[in-house]
């Protein structure tokens, strides 16, 4: 698909124990969307992150629904936060939608 020509992947670690998994870095806007186990189209268990096993999880009641311009494809989770390692850098409650 045209829409899918450039995806960029970055190996990742969230929550507190840390959940190691690829993220698709979101080029396209300022958010960065993370898989939940719940989700059925973000893959299988190892792709992707399993909120409930993290006890510095936080979630808020704010639903998130993007339409990518230009596009018929859209995505819709809920804002959270948690820890997120990548590389050598910690950052205590990054800011995400979990899908």
């Amino acid at each position: 698909l045209e829409e899918f020509k450039h995806l960029y992947f970055v190996h990742v670690s969230l929550g507190t124990p840390a959940q190691s998994f690829y993220l698709l870095l979101h080029t396209g806007s300022a958010w960065t969307w993370v898989g939940s186990k719940t989700c059925k189209a973000c893959g299988d268990e190892g792709s992707v992150f399993d909120e409930t096993k993290s006890t510095s999880f936080n979630s808020s009641t704010k639903i998130v629904d993007y339409k990518y311009p230009n596009s018929k494809i859209s995505i819709k989770g809920v804002k959270a936060t948690d820890t997120l390692l990548l590389g050598g850098l910690k950052a205590k409650s990054q800011g995400f939608i979990l899908v």
